[in-house]
């Protein structure tokens, strides 16, 4: 027989518990659409990461009914993007896609984005646009992705990374349709702390680096809107709820770490050496603005809902608005150089571009250090420590870079 030209992949994990459900049947909902789908030489592909609730008993029931499935309950226990990585291996196609056990798709989602592969040999992922879905079915029309907003193979790989720093917008860009054998090469996804976020974004920017994606501005994938329950004492080392700056703190390093996996990638990338600098500051920039992004985060989930913590963030909102280190809310001239790529403009630092941003890390440095002695705590000690050495090496890499006259 001969194998399958698309592989559809769909790791499960208790798909049908409160928690990924919120009460309503999305399993079986992502199977019907997927199995509705008008390109039928396919194979759908479940990894169940021993499910303990009825998952298991759905898909075997679906798996029995239509020999095009292939259910499988993994041998050990693996967290999703393990699971994913996994499940690219396992794929027989040409093509793959990875599918959301909650998610729905127009039924010609595979046809179309095919048809373009089949043609293009030079893109390596087709995707379409989307928009959001509530649990009980109800469409959001509004799409995702604005056109000024997408990834295409019309423009370079350079622009697509920059933007995609400062966007991050995964969705829907990794449920598009891949090359199978280009997707084992970029795996497998890789974790770089005990939270296990931002492992797609990471994989994304790997991407962009060297391949080309095509954007169809079409409606024909539906992303699940529903209440994502992630629980915070799983994470190890995070700081309590009553030190919310101290959380903060926390995820500036994890964004840190993001960050120098980032760096990395670039500084092994065939790049010219002064578009590496541009990127590099780049990078410095979009990871103020993640920082400054998650300080909100916290403020809205920590301290609005308990006013005894509300002084210690005023405190520290004083300490930003002072003198110079109101530049850290500045927008900065990069991302408006970035858009310029986008019309075919060259990536480029002036040394006020360089001289700006050493001043912005450093007075982020001090403002992470003021948050710390507004949240005394010894136990932390050392993550405040590695946070501001960390930092210190950023602000190195600035002045390693080459720089233009302003």
């Amino acid at each position: 027989m001969e194998p399958p030209l698309v592989s559809i992949m769909m790791p499960v994990f208790n798909s049908m518990s409160y928690a990924r459900s919120n009460g309503y049947r999305l399993l079986p909902q992502a199977l019907d659409s997927l199995l509705a789908q008008t390109h039928s030489n396919l194979e759908l592909i479940i990894l169940d990461n021993q499910s303990t609730d009825e998952t298991s008993t759905i898909c075997n029931d679906y798996a029995q009914k239509d020999p095009r499935i292939r259910f499988v309950r993994d041998s050990a226990p693996h967290n999703p993007h393990e699971a994913s990585s996994k499940l690219a291996t396992m794929a027989q196609g040409k093509y793959c896609v990875y599918a959301g056990d909650d998610d729905l798709w127009h039924p010609e989602y595979i046809t179309r984005m095919v048809e373009f592969l089949e043609l293009h040999e030079n893109v390596t992922m087709a995707y379409s646009n989307a928009c959001w879905v509530d649990v009980e079915g109800k469409i959001e029309p509004q799409p995702m992705v604005t056109p000024d907003a997408a990834y295409t193979q019309d423009f370079s790989s350079l622009f697509n990374f920059c933007s995609y720093a400062y966007h991050a917008n995964v969705i829907p860009p990794i449920f598009g349709v891949y090359r199978t054998r280009r997707l084992n090469e970029l795996l497998p996804f890789e974790t770089f702390d005990e939270t296990i976020a931002n492992v797609d974004n990471l994989f994304l920017l790997k991407f962009f680096l060297k391949d080309k994606c095509h954007f169809l501005d079409e409606i024909l994938f539906f992303y699940r809107k529903k209440h994502r329950y992630a629980d915070p004492k799983g994470i190890h080392g995070l700081p309590g709820n009553e030190t919310p700056l101290l959380i903060w703190i926390y995820y500036v390093r994890h964004q840190l770490y993001f960050s120098n996996k980032i760096h990395a990638l670039v500084d092994q990338s065939d790049m010219a050496d002064r578009e590496k600098d541009f990127t590099r500051c780049v990078l410095q920039d979009s990871f103020l603005l993640r920082c400054f992004n998650l300080l909100m985060w916290v403020k809205q989930d920590y301290i609005d809902k308990d006013p005894k913590l509300l002084k210690p963030y005023l405190k520290l909102i004083a300490f930003l608005g002072a003198s110079e280190r109101a530049q850290l809310l500045q927008a900065s001239s990069l991302q408006e150089k970035v858009l310029q790529m986008r019309n075919g403009g060259s990536a480029f630092l002036l040394e006020s571009d360089m001289l700006q941003m050493s001043r912005r890390l450093g007075y982020f440095l001090e403002l992470v250090d003021f948050a710390a002695t507004l949240s005394p705590n010894e136990t932390y000690i050392p993550l405040v420590t590695e946070v501001r050495d960390l930092l210190k090496k950023e602000s190195v890499k600035i002045s390693q870079s080459q720089r233009m006259p302003a």
